[in-house]
């Protein structure tokens, strides 16, 4: 049986690939908890839904170019 984190860690891998799927699971996979931490410290929910949009679209963006 994987750990959490090996499963994040395949997920991230097919992100990094261009994976729509992994990364459709990967935000299913953690988008609760990061709005969650995003809500107490923004105490805000249209701030937090922000940030969490934020974060995934960069995830996206990003990851590719940090595993060439």
């Amino acid at each position: 049986m994987k750990s959490s984190r090996q499963q994040l860690d395949e997920l991230l891998a097919g992100v990094a690939r261009g994976d729509e799927a992994a990364f459709a699971e990967l935000y299913q996979a953690t988008a609760a908890k990061l709005h969650a931490v995003a809500l107490r410290i923004l105490r805000s929910k249209e701030a937090a839904e922000d940030v969490v949009q934020d974060s995934y679209f960069k995830v996206w963006e990003q990851i590719g170019r940090a595993h060439v």
